[in-house]
């Protein structure tokens, strides 16, 4: 989706509560760090002052092995005491939701209400209005402000959140593990079949329903499931640490900003860059594709609008 009227045209920010989610109450930000394995973005948070004092040991194990092999799908999520773990992570499966997950490890019964901002902000690229608004989420309308060319589509994007602007959760006593979630859907999706203000409207609000209702766990193990088997698709190193550290690095940035059943290409930086302001050019099939198509055939083949 971009904004800009030609030379001025650049990818466009859709705003998003779950990107800018921020602690509201009591916690303190022990460490954080991107997990590649399940392309989540995970924070750990101190909850007491006795916690404040623990010296964290091994913290990549802990954000690492958070996935138990069990057939139920029972994912289990390593805490200390007296800690958060804040998780972040668009889903593989869900494609049109991002997820906000908090886990929790309580030592006493008396524990204090958690509250984190979800606070959208705006964006200089599109206006919004509400469509719809109830007592758990609102869904908004958000449209570019100038397409590329005069005859280019003015392109719809809907979101929905929960109607709320803090998230409040009330952790027990042992291990309390919940999410908020968000969906969008735009005019331009390849699965849409109905572009209308009101079809974007109940597909995003289908869609955040379903993450909404689905358990934390199932919802996670869902996506781990999916990314596992991108890595396992994907190239190994070995003997070499800094070269896979690069590789695994550029992968990482190209597979969150493709999916195979997406016909849109991407930019040479992918998501992770406003490189070239995010357009696609030849850059891509040139120096991505020929990676893409021995590890990821089916993420070139849907591109079929640019291969021809």
């Amino acid at each position: 989706v971009f904004n800009g009227r030609k030379s001025k045209s650049h990818r466009a920010a859709t705003p998003s509560p779950l990107i800018g989610i921020k602690p509201a109450s009591n916690l303190d930000e022990v460490v954080s760090a991107l997990d590649m394995s399940t392309a989540s973005f995970l924070r750990l948070y101190n909850i007491s002052k006795s916690s404040m004092n623990q010296t964290i040991n091994g913290y990549g194990n802990i954000i690492k092995n958070t996935l138990d092999s069990k057939p139920d799908f029972a994912v289990e999520v390593e805490v200390p005491g007296d800690m958060c773990i804040l998780r972040q992570y668009a889903h593989r499966v869900m494609k049109n939701c991002i997820i906000a997950e908090l886990t929790c490890n309580i030592s006493t019964s008396n524990s204090k209400e958690i509250t984190f901002q979800l606070s959208s902000g705006s964006s200089h690229d599109m206006n919004s209005k509400t469509l719809l608004k109830n007592s758990s989420v609102q869904c908004l309308l958000h449209e570019i402000y100038s397409p590329e060319e005069v005859w280019s589509p003015n392109i719809q994007v809907v979101s929905c959140i929960p109607n709320f602007s803090l998230w409040k959760v009330f952790p027990k006593r042992g291990i309390t593990r919940v999410h908020v979630a968000s969906s969008r859907v735009s005019s331009i999706d390849d699965d849409v079949t109905d572009n209308s203000t009101d079809g974007l409207l109940n597909a995003a609000l289908e869609a955040w329903h379903t993450a909404t209702t689905t358990s934390s766990p199932l919802l996670f193990a869902q996506h781990v499931a999916a990314m596992d088997e991108l890595v396992v698709r994907g190239p190994h190193i070995s003997n070499n640490l800094t070269l896979a550290r690069i590789v695994n690095a550029s992968m990482y940035a190209l597979l969150t900003t493709v999916r195979e059943n997406v016909t849109y290409s991407s930019s040479p930086g992918g998501l992770a860059t406003n490189s070239y302001k995010g357009h696609t050019f030849w850059d891509v099939e040139t120096w991505i594709f020929p990676t893409w198509n021995l590890f990821y055939p089916g993420a070139v083949h849907c591109n079929e609008l640019r291969i021809l």
